[in-house]
This record gives C-alpha cells, sequence and structure tokens, in this order.
C-alpha cells in the first residue's frame, strides 16, 4: 500500500506515522494482501473541513481518484482537523471501510447523486428517506470503525507509540 499524509499538522513525522499505520493496518484487516499491494491512498488532513464541505458538521469522507479504472485503486481520505487524535482513528477506520467497499466494487457513486451498493441502485430520493446513518454502507462503516479502532488499540502498539512520543516532548 502506497500512503501519502499532507495537510494541517502534518509537519509531524509522529503523526504522519500514526495516520499512516492505522490506515495500513485497517486495510489489513479488511482486504485481501494482494489488494492492499495495489492501493494508493492520500490521507489529507484540513481544517475547518465542515465549512470547506459548506456543511454543518463532517469528520472526514473518502473518494475515488481515479475513474479510469474498472477497478479503482487510487483513493484520498480527508480527515477534520478539528477533531482529537482517537476521533481521528476513529473516522479513518470509518472512511477506511469505504475505502475497501469502493476496491472492492461493493460501492460506486454517480455522476447524477445515485449509488449502487452490491449491485442495487439506491437513488437520492431513496437515500433522503432512509437517512444517512441508515443507508447499508454507512451501518457497514459505523460498525466497523468501532470494531476496527478497538482492534488497534488492543493488538498494537500503533496509538501507545503516539503517545509515548507526546509525553517525551
Amino acid at each position: 500500500m502506497i500512503i501519502t499524509t499532507n495537510g494541517y499538522k502534518t509537519h509531524s513525522e509522529r503523526f504522519r506515522t500514526l495516520l499512516e499505520n492505522s490506515a495500513e493496518y485497517y486495510a489489513r484487516k479488511m482486504m485481501r494482501s494482494d489488494l492492499c499491494e495495489n492501493i494508493h491512498l492520500d490521507i489529507v488532513v484540513t481544517k475547518d473541513l465542515a465549512k470547506k464541505e459548506g456543511v454543518k458538521q463532517i469528520y472526514g469522507f473518502c473518494h475515488i481518484t481515479d475513474y479510469r479504472l474498472s477497478r479503482p485503486r487510487e483513493f484520498e481520505i480527508e480527515l477534520d482537523a478539528k477533531k482529537r487524535v482517537t476521533k481521528m482513528l476513529l473516522t479513518l477506520a470509518h472512511e477506511m471501510t469505504h475505502l475497501k467497499q469502493f476496491a472492492r466494487l461493493q460501492l460506486r457513486n454517480y455522476d447524477n447523486g445515485s449509488t449502487k451498493w452490491k449491485g442495487e441502485t439506491v437513488g437520492r430520493k431513496r437515500e433522503k428517506k432512509i437517512g444517512h446513518r441508515q443507508l447499508p454502507w454507512e451501518v457497514e462503516a459505523y460498525k466497523k470503525e468501532k470494531e476496527l479502532f478497538l482492534d488497534l488499540v488492543n493488538n498494537t502498539d500503533i496509538l501507545d507509540d503516539y503517545m509515548d512520543g507526546i509525553k517525551r516532548n
């Protein structure tokens, strides 16, 4: 997996390492290793993400950056810099779930506003009726964000290494 990190606060090598190692860990928990090896991910940390996007509240989002491929492999995840580190890691897990959905062709977004989830087209009108958190791809992402984050905390030293670096400085 090729991961780059840029944006607000990313001058800190420790912070970049935290995000990149977490993204790699989440990817390897959800996808085959051969698929992970072909993913290119740019993580962008943005100050005032909600203001930039013109919405009331947003923690992050994932989108495909190369639509020329029949199977997308290039992605960008944008995270809100105003959130605490733990919330950013939860959001990263959520958005990595969407990356997995895109990469495995479970989820597709179309220019007309419709979405295809596991072969079924869901129009914009139906999406609004269902509500954002109840959309099937969001149900999966909200469930996985907690599982992945807890697994990261309980089974790796990724967050501990980051926190230890803060204590030393």
